[in-house]
């Protein structure tokens, strides 16, 4: 059983990730990938099974052209649990080969 303090730790982490995911959507929307991209890295650091972050990461990075890391992430959201776009995958597989 954790302590209070590793829980709260956690918990702070936890909830801190999600926020910066959120920024990274929000950054998203406003077509500015690259803020976007570090948002959800930070989160990804933070949580790293969090599978939104991957999913949104890997649309970034494909938007950011670096399609072999898109893919990786987009890869770990699916194995992770994240139902990920299938035109997405479906692109950066046109894009890799």
């Amino acid at each position: 059983m954790q302590d209070s303090g590793t829980m709260k730790s956690f918990l702070l982490k936890t909830s801190v990730a999600a926020l910066l995911g959120m920024a990274g959507v929000a950054y998203s929307y406003k077509n500015d990938f690259e803020q976007s991209a570090q948002h959800y890295s930070k989160a990804i650091e933070l949580s790293p099974k969090m599978a939104d972050a991957h999913s949104g990461l890997a649309f970034v990075l494909y938007r950011l052209g670096k399609y072999g890391l898109a893919m990786q992430h987009l890869t770990q959201a699916e194995e992770l649990g994240a139902k990920v776009n299938p035109d997405l995958r479906e692109a950066l597989q046109h894009q890799i080969k």
